[in-house]
C-alpha cells in the first residue's frame, strides 16, 4: 500500500491522484489518499471527493470535515495516531517541480509521497483510465448538455484566460498577450472560422484586448461554478490554455484525434510538460 498526498486547487489535485494511480498500478499495490490539508482548514476545497474513483481510500474519515468543536477535537486526536501508524514509512518528496522522477519507480510499497507530480509520463500508459474516471464524475446535468450541444464543435475553440490570483505574484505570472495572439493566428491557419469560448477569472481585462463576436464569454453567458466550467471545458476539442493545471487537465481530458491544442512555454513550463501532439509556443510573463 502507498499514500499520496492529495493538496493544491482542482488541477493540482487531479495530477496528485492520477500520479498515485498509476504508481498503485505499475507496483499492483493499494493506493491511499491523505487529504488531511483540507481538514485543517486548506485555502483550497477537497474538490476530488466529488469524483467517482477508482483508489478513493482516504487516512481521514469524512465526518471530520464537519465544523463542529467535537469533530475538530476528535481529529486531533485521531490525526496524532495517525502520524504514529505513518511511523515506518518513508516519506518521498518531489525533488524538482514539473521534472519526471524515474527513482520513484524504486521506492518500496511502505511509502508517503509528498508533492505535486506535475508531469504527465507518470500516468501517460493509463491515460484513458484516467480519463474515464475523471470524466464520468464531472458534472453532467441537463443545463451542462444543453450547453455542450449549443457551444461545441469542429470550430469551437476553448480559451483560457488566468490572471485573478496570478496578478499578485511579484515579477508576475500572467501570460504576456502575445502568446494569446500567436496562438488565436495559428488556430485561424488550422480551423475554418473558429469560434473562441472565453474561460477566465478577468472577463473585464480580457474584454479590453479580445473583444470581437468572434470570442464568447461563457462565464457571462453561463452561470456555472467552477466544476461546471470545468466539465464544459474538458468537452472540447481544441484549446489555448493557459499557464494552469486547470486548463492542462481540461485539454488533456479533451483532446482526440484532431485536436490543436495550444500551450505556453514559459517559466517553469517547459516543452518536455506537454504530450508530444501539443503545439507550444515560446512566451514571457508579465
Amino acid at each position: 500500500m502507498i499514500i499520496v498526498r492529495i493538496k493544491g486547487g482542482l488541477g493540482n489535485q487531479l495530477f496528485t491522484y492520477a500520479f498515485g494511480y498509476a504508481i498503485a498500478r505499475k507496483k499492483k499495490c493499494d493506493l491511499i489518499l491523505d487529504k488531511s490539508l483540507y481538514f485543517k482548514g486548506y485555502f483550497r476545497p477537497c474538490e476530488i471527493d466529488n469524483f467517482e474513483l477508482e483508489f478513493n481510500k482516504s487516512l481521514i474519515p469524512r465526518f471530520f470535515k464537519h465544523p463542529n468543536i467535537v469533530c475538530k477535537l476528535l481529529f486531533k486526536a485521531y490525526y496524532k495516531a495517525l502520524r504514529l501508524v505513518c511511523l515506518d514509512r518513508i516519506t518521498y518528496r518531489e525533488k524538482q517541480n514539473y521534472v519526471f522522477d524515474k527513482n520513484i519507480y524504486k521506492t518500496s510499497q511502505k511509502v508517503l509521497f509528498d508533492g505535486y507530480w506535475q508531469n504527465y509520463r507518470y500516468f501517460h500508459d493509463y491515460r484513458e483510465e484516467i480519463r474515464d474516471q475523471f470524466k464520468r464524475s464531472l458534472p453532467n446535468s441537463k443545463q451542462i448538455k444543453l450547453i455542450q450541444k449549443q457551444i461545441v464543435g469542429q470550430n469551437a475553440v476553448a480559451l483560457h484566460i488566468r490572471r485573478g490570483d496570478y496578478k499578485a505574484y511579484k515579477g508576475g505570472k500572467c501570460l504576456a498577450l502575445d502568446y494569446y495572439f500567436d496562438g488565436i493566428k495559428y488556430i485561424k491557419d488550422k480551423i475554418e472560422a473558429p469560434r473562441f469560448y472565453v474561460f477566465s477569472d478577468d472577463v473585464a481585462f480580457c474584454k479590453e484586448h479580445f473583444n470581437s463576436e468572434e470570442f464568447i464569454y461563457v462565464g457571462e453567458k453561463y452561470d456555472l461554478t467552477d466544476i461546471e466550467e470545468f466539465s464544459v471545458m474538458s468537452s472540447f476539442n481544441n484549446f489555448i490554455i493557459a499557464n494552469s493545471s486547470y486548463s492542462w487537465w481540461a485539454a488533456y481530458l479533451g483532446e482526440c484525434k484532431d485536436s490543436v491544442i495550444m500551450a505556453p512555454v514559459v517559466d517553469q513550463w517547459k516543452q518536455d510538460f506537454y504530450p508530444e501532439t501539443w503545439k507550444t509556443i515560446d512566451t514571457n510573463l508579465e
